[in-house]
């Protein structure tokens, strides 16, 4: 790759990579959160808190057009704490809506982590949600539906594909998005008609119990594509202007994005 002045970058198109949208959280731009108290991005990570309010609170980001066929979504997970008083229930969803929950009409995909109060049992579930219904799992069609017991304080990799219009897989490693997948942590999903025109990257929690935190950390959204390739262009400042000579197109980034002029 060639860097010229006035902040131009050329190469190939590979070089650029395929992400659509990624994140380290060492900036909250672009996440709207209504109540940072409870969710949202501090300290460098996506944060879910419990205080026992029994509201339902969420943080978005807005990732514009999402195809309804195929996209990949990487990032990091821990969770961490004690549960107290209730279940406690927390979502990481591309929605529909930017305040999607689990009472709003919305259509979303993603996973959720549910904990017992007792923390006789901790599992993520896949999540699939249709316009028009409630509730933050309808994974019954998963195989299988959850993937039990993961680890408090334990970093994990997970990958949720969306493979084509009527399935998708979250898939949980340790070490990395490459590293070994946990014992049955391979969840795959077929989705009812009704989940398309997702755009927003959603966090929620319905404030139940205490004692718990969950961390989300390295985001990675691959639109449109099912081969993620990282682009080797790293730490250039916002309107940088991208030229791919090898398909003779013109990028320029924002909020971590490249974007074709």
């Amino acid at each position: 790759m060639e860097f010229l002045a006035g902040n131009r970058i050329i190469g190939t198109d590979s070089e650029k990579g395929n992400i659509t949208f990624e994140s380290d959280f060492s900036s909250a731009s672009g996440w709207t959160a209504s109540d940072s108290n409870d969710i949202g991005v501090a300290n460098g990570k996506l944060n879910w808190y419990n205080n026992g309010t029994n509201t339902y609170e969420n943080a978005y980001y807005d990732l514009g057009s999402v195809s309804d066929t195929k996209w990949i979504l990487r990032h990091t997970l821990k969770v961490s704490g004690t549960p107290s008083s209730d279940e406690i229930p927390y979502q990481f969803l591309i929605s529909n809506t930017a305040n999607a929950n689990w009472n709003t009409d919305s259509a979303c995909l993603g996973w959720w982590v549910y904990v017992d109060r007792n923390n006789a049992w901790r599992r993520i579930y896949t999540s699939n949600k249709a316009s028009g219904t409630s509730g933050g799992d309808n994974g019954a069609q998963a195989s299988p539906r959850y993937w039990s017991d993961f680890a408090y304080d334990t970093t994990y990799y997970i990958t949720t594909t969306r493979t084509s219009a009527t399935n998708m897989t979250v898939e949980i490693r340790t070490g990395s998005h490459s590293g070994s997948i946990v014992s049955n942590g391979t969840l795959t999903l077929t989705i009812p008609s009704g989940i398309t025109g997702l755009r927003y990257l959603t966090a929620n929690q319905a404030g139940q119990g205490t004692g718990l935190s969950m961390e989300v950390d390295d985001v990675e959204f691959y639109n449109n594509t099912l081969t993620p390739q990282n682009s080797s262009v790293a730490n250039v400042p916002d309107g940088s202007i991208f030229y791919a000579k090898d398909t003779n197109k013109e990028y320029v980034l924002n909020n971590n994005t490249w974007s074709e002029v």
